[in-house]
């Protein structure tokens, strides 16, 4: 069973980052499991929740970082801010 959407922000935390311009915005990170380090990152236009039917598959053996990017999911979107894809 996938966990769902308000469980897999509630596990997480909102960590705040100085972007180059010195804002400080604050980014949904969710870190689970043991092992070494993955970093699991989501497409366009969704968010980290993108992973959660597989997360539990891979933290018995590595620890994953799975972000939202800035603008997308439980991250800030500060206004103002270009969003691309290129």
């Amino acid at each position: 069973m996938t966990i769902g959407l308000d469980a897999w922000f509630a596990s997480g935390q909102r960590v705040s980052v100085d972007l180059p311009n010195r804002q400080a915005v604050h980014l949904f990170c969710r870190v689970a499991g043991s092992g070494s380090w993955v970093t699991l990152l989501h497409g366009f236009p969704t968010c980290s929740w993108d992973w959660a039917e597989v997360a539990d598959a891979l933290t018995p053996e590595h620890r994953l970082l799975l972000p939202d990017l800035l603008g997308f999911g439980d991250s800030d979107k500060p206004p103002g801010h270009d969003y691309a894809l290129v």
